[in-house]
């Protein structure tokens, strides 16, 4: 379970802003998805935020975009908490069709620091990366909706065309096609650790087919 808040470091800001910058990894690797945002006042700020204003936030739609380029534009809900019920986003209405536009325009999403914008190029290229490589399967219906509006998808101003040539690459490279057809998946029970020679500050080392893959 990634739980947004308690999950982010909040005291120490390098850590914080490390896991912040990898919410759309730690999203994509979820199976399940569920929007917690109930009716509520800002405690810092004393403005009204909801379900609304979730959706409006840079951050969440890339936790979102996250979520839908590795595992499709299903099992995602929104949890009503007036009626104690999970809502299923993916339901054939108006107004989620809107929701999962908006998901996906990453970038006309709001951010305190507008810069971060370019920080998120390389994230949402990469996750798009898995788009292409399974647009005829589970996320088909994804790819469509990002044709669709792909202008708005992949601004200019901060992609460059990178997008285009993503794809190219994609559909020319046998070894790049493939690695984004089986991601990296690990758990602890498969990691060896390594203790000898540790950087300061670094309690262990793990790896994965004598690969050092994670530091803690």
């Amino acid at each position: 379970v990634f739980l947004d808040f308690f999950s982010i470091p909040q005291n120490n800001m390098s850590s914080r802003l490390a896991a912040i910058n990898t919410l759309g990894v730690f999203s994509s690797v979820a199976p399940f998805f569920v929007v917690v945002a109930p009716d509520a006042v800002h405690k810092d700020t004393h403005a009204t935020v909801n379900k609304a204003s979730y959706q409006r936030r840079g951050w969440c739609r890339l936790e979102q975009w996250g979520h839908m380029c590795m595992q499709g534009m299903t099992n995602m809900f929104w949890f009503d908490g007036k009626i104690g019920v999970l809502k299923d986003l993916g339901a054939s209405t108006e107004e989620d069709t809107d929701w999962f536009l908006d998901s996906i325009l990453v970038f006309d999403g709001d951010y305190t620091n507008p810069d971060n914008k370019e920080e998120l190029v390389d994230v949402i290229l990469g996750l798009y990366a898995i788009v292409v490589k399974r647009k005829d399967g589970m996320t088909k219906k994804l790819n469509e909706l990002i044709q669709q509006h792909y202008k708005n998808v992949f601004p200019e101003e901060y992609v460059k065309g990178l997008s285009h040539l993503l794809e190219k690459m994609m559909s020319s490279d046998a070894d790049l096609s493939d690695i984004t057809g089986s991601p990296l998946r690990f758990s602890f029970s498969e990691m060896t650790p390594l203790d000898n020679d540790l950087p300061e500050g670094v309690c262990s080392t793990f790896t994965v087919d004598g690969e050092p893959v994670i530091e803690i």
